[in-house]
């Protein structure tokens, strides 16, 4: 990728697809889904989410790192902007680890666990809409004054081994969702209010 722009873009469009996975596992949890159909639906949500989420939060983390040495001492608002980035950060993957260890007890019980995964499940896309929806743009402003084309390049980390993995799970998401979860269905953005 040779522009700032295009690899923003980038960036964007994985957002842009974990927003879709993330809408389309809450419409899954809130049809009701019969055992089987939770068990083959609800386990490629949660790997798709968390391959996603693993690097949004390493793309946040270097964000952060590439900010701190630049934004002033001087500057209150701005170094509390990047605290308060690096807290729903730390939430943000604290959630992420309770859903995957709820899915792992999930797929132990063979789906009898369905009502106390569904129930941690529900507790992980809170905090995604509420810390990840909260945060978006919240450090643009300093992103456009201090990061050039290298630095943009170093967050989003970019590769074909990335690209080919995301298409692979965003399919066995598609493949395994029932006709209501469908992440195509779903526009993107921050949840409505």
């Amino acid at each position: 990728m040779n522009s700032t722009t295009a690899i923003r873009k980038s960036i964007m469009t994985e957002r842009i697809r974990m927003s879709q996975v993330r809408q389309a596992f809450g419409a899954g949890l809130d049809s009701s889904l019969a055992p089987p159909d939770a068990l083959r639906f609800y386990p490629p949500c949660c790997e798709y989410l968390q391959a996603a989420l693993e690097r949004l939060h390493s793309q946040d983390q270097r964000i952060i790192e590439l900010l701190e040495p630049r934004v002033p001492n001087h500057a209150a608002q701005d170094r509390q902007i990047l605290d308060q980035f690096q807290s729903g950060l730390d939430a943000s993957r604290t959630a992420l680890d309770r859903l995957m260890q709820a899915l792992e007890a999930y797929r132990a019980s063979n789906g009898a666990a369905q009502a106390a995964f569904e129930d941690e499940a529900r507790a992980f896309l809170e905090v995604f809409i509420n810390i990840l929806g909260a945060r978006r743009h919240t450090s643009s402003h300093l992103e456009e004054e201090h990061f050039d084309r290298d630095d943009w390049a170093a967050v989003a980390d970019i590769s074909v081994a990335a690209t080919q993995r995301e298409q692979q799970l965003f399919a066995a998401v598609k493949a395994a969702a029932p006709a209501n979860a469908d992440p195509d269905l779903f526009r993107a953005g921050p949840p409505p209010s």
